[in-house]
C-alpha cells in the first residue's frame, strides 16, 4: 500500500538575481508526524519554507497537500490550506492582551455586529489554552510575557486558524531546558491528535528527542531522509557538511602553559560571590553550570560591563582597574557576547566598519580613518575566517548567523585581544559553522591567547577546553582538567 503524505513539495525551484537557492527539491512529510528539516546556514531550508507559507512563489514546481495539489501564491492561501508557521521573530503584537492576540482578525462580536463580545473572547481564548495544557491569564498584556509563554501564544493562534500543518523554526533558541520540555510535551500532545509538525533547529541532539524523521538539505539541494531512530549525530552531520567528519574539535598542537596571562580573585558581583580563576596563555578554560549560575555575569564584571562589588582582577602579573568595557578593550581584553545581534555587531553597519570599531585607533592617522588600510584589514580577516559575503561593504545583519559571528570574532583579533571571552559562542550557527568556530578558537589558543569558553552545550565545554569551573549560584563550585572533563563530574558539580 502506497503511503500517504500530508505533504509533497516536488521538483520545487527559486531563484533569484540568477543565484539558484532551490535547484528540483523534494520534500515529503507523513501526516501526524514531527519531522526535521535540517541544513547548514544557505541550505535553502527558510526558502523552502517560505514558498510554502506563500512569502515566496516558486519558479518551478508543485506543492500537494492531503494530496490535493494546492494554488500559493500569497500567505492567505497558505492559511486556506492549513499552514501555519512559527517564526523566530514572533508575529505577536505587544501592545495587545493574550486573547486579543490568539484571535486577531477574528473577534466575536456581539448581535449588533459592531461591539466585541469580550466576555466570550476571553472564555475562547482560556479554552484554547487549555487545550495545549496551558493556563494562564489571558488579559494580560503579551509585552509583559516571556519569550517560552509568547511562544506558547503563537502556537495557540496558529492552532486556532485550523492549522493542519504547523512549521516551527528554531523553537528553543531562547528556551531554558525546562521551557524546552514544555514545548515538547505540546508538540507530543499535537501530534497525537493528527498534526503534522516540520521542525527546523541546529540543535540536532533535539531531533532524536522529538523528531520521528529527518530530511538534510545542503547548497538548496535535497539530500536524503531518514527515521531518527535509524540514524546517529555522526550521520546527519556528514550529510549536512557533505564530508565525512571524524571530529567536530580540532586537535590541538601541546603548548607550554606556564605563564598566567589573566588571574581573578575573590570576584563580587551583583549575582557572584567570592570566585576566583586563572587562565594561563595559549589555554582554553572553561565555564560551565546550568543556565542562571552566574557564568555570564562572571566575564561581563571581568570585561567591566557590571561592577565588581569585592576581589582584584589581574593581567600578566599587574593588577588593573576595569571600570567599564574601555578599559578592558585598551588592557587587551575581548568579549564575544551571548547575544551577538545585540551586544556584538552593529547590524545596518558595513562588515569593514565592524571589524575595526574596537580599535580605530590603529587605522587613525591625525583623526581621519586610513580607508585604504581598514579595508585591506577587513578583507584580510573575512579570507582568514572564511567569512561568506559578496563584499566586506555588505551590512552584516545581511549574513547569516555563523557569519555574523565570524565579524564578531574578527573585531577582536583586529584589536589584538591578549584574552578572549566567548559566551555562548555557537549559539544558532549550524554545525558547519560551529566547526569552523570550533578551530578558530583552537588556532587563537595556540597563538599564545588566553581563552575562556562559556557555553551551556555540554558537548562543547567537554570538546574544547583544557581546564574547566563550574559555577552555582554565583559561586565557583569547581574545577577540573584534562579527563576529569565528563559530563558526569560537570553536572555533579553543576548542582551543588
Amino acid at each position: 500500500m502506497e503511503e500517504r503524505y500530508m505533504l509533497e513539495m516536488s521538483g520545487i525551484t527559486k531563484s533569484f538575481g540568477g543565484i539558484k537557492a532551490l535547484n528540483g527539491v523534494d520534500f515529503k512529510v507523513r501526516r501526524g508526524e514531527i519531522h526535521a528539516l535540517i541544513g547548514e546556514n544557505g541550505a535553502g531550508k527558510s526558502t523552502l519554507m517560505k514558498i510554502l507559507s506563500g512569502a515566496y512563489l516558486p519558479d518551478e514546481g508543485e506543492i500537494r497537500i492531503d494530496g490535493q495539489l494546492c494554488d500559493i501564491a500569497a500567505p492567505i492561501d497558505a492559511r486556506r490550506y492549513g499552514v501555519g508557521i512559527i517564526y523566530q521573530e514572533f508575529q505577536l503584537i505587544p501592545s495587545l492582551s493574550v486573547a486579543e492576540n490568539i484571535f486577531i482578525g477574528a473577534f466575536p462580536y456581539k448581535a449588533a455586529g459592531t461591539v466585541i463580545d469580550w466576555k466570550k473572547l476571553r472564555g475562547d481564548a482560556r479554552a484554547a489554552l487549555s487545550h495545549i495544557g496551558f493556563d494562564i491569564d489571558v488579559s494580560t498584556q503579551v509585552s509583559d510575557l516571556s519569550v517560552a509563554y509568547q511562544q506558547m501564544i503563537e502556537i495557540t493562534k496558529a492552532l486556532n486558524k485550523k492549522v493542519r500543518i504547523l512549521v516551527l523554526d528554531e523553537p528553543t533558541s531562547v528556551l531554558a531546558p525546562n521551557e524546552v520540555e514544555k514545548l515538547f510535551d505540546v508538540m507530543r500532545s499535537l501530534r497525537g491528535e493528527g498534526v503534522t509538525m516540520i521542525y527546523i533547529s541546529h540543535k540536532l541532539e533535539e531531533l532524536f528527542t522529538i523528531c520521528d524523521s529527518v530530511t538534510v538539505m545542503k547548497d538548496g539541494a535535497y539530500v536524503g531522509t531518514g527515521e531518527t531512530a535509524d540514524m546517529t549525530k555522526d550521520q546527519l552531520i556528514s550529510m549536512m557538511i557533505g564530508r565525512k567528519l571524524d571530529a567536530m574539535f580540532p586537535m590541538r598542537k601541546p603548548l607550554e602553559r606556564d605563564e598566567t596571562v589573566l588571574e581573578v580573585n575573590g570576584l563580587s558581583s551583583g549575582v557572584n560571590h567570592d570566585c576566583s580563576i586563572f587562565v594561563r596563555r595559549g589555554e582554553i578554560v572553561g565555564l560551565s553550570g546550568l543556565v542562571g549560575s552566574g557564568r555570564t555575569e562572571l566575564v561581563r564584571a571581568i570585561f567591566g560591563a557590571d561592577a565588581m562589588t569585592a576581589g582584584e582582577i589581574l593581567l600578566e602579573g599587574r593588577r588593573v582597574s576595569i571600570k567599564n568595557p574601555r578599559n578592558a578593550v585598551k588592557l587587551g581584553i575581548g568579549l564575544i557576547p551571548e547575544d551577538r545581534k545585540r551586544h556584538g555587531v552593529i547590524l545596518n553597519k558595513s562588515i569593514r566598519q565592524n571589524t575595526t570599531m574596537a580599535a580605530v585607533n590603529k587605522i587613525v592617522n591625525m583623526g581621519v580613518i586610513k580607508g585604504s588600510e581598514e579595508k585591506r584589514a577587513a578583507t584580510e580577516l573575512v579570507e582568514k575566517l572564511r567569512t561568506k559575503t559578496p563584499s566586506v561593504e555588505s551590512d552584516v545583519g545581511d549574513l547569516s548567523g555563523g557569519n555574523q559571528q565570524k565579524v564578531v570574532l574578527a573585531k577582536w583579533i583586529f584589536s589584538d585581544s591578549k584574552v578572549m571571552i566567548f559566551d555562548e559562542p555557537t549559539r544558532g550557527v549550524d554545525v558547519g559553522a560551529k566547526s569552523e568556530i570550533y578551530q578558530i578558537i583552537s588556532e587563537l589558543a595556540e597563538s599564545g591567547k588566553g581563552v575562556i569558553v562559556i557555553s551551556s552545550e555540554m558537548e562543547e565545554i567537554i570538546g574544547l577546553c583544557d581546564r574547566v569551573y563550574v559555577m552555582h549560584e554565583g559561586r565557583i563550585t569547581g574545577m577540573v582538567s584534562g579527563d576529569e572533563i565528563t559530563e558526569d563530574t560537570l553536572m555533579r558539580y553543576a548542582i551543588e
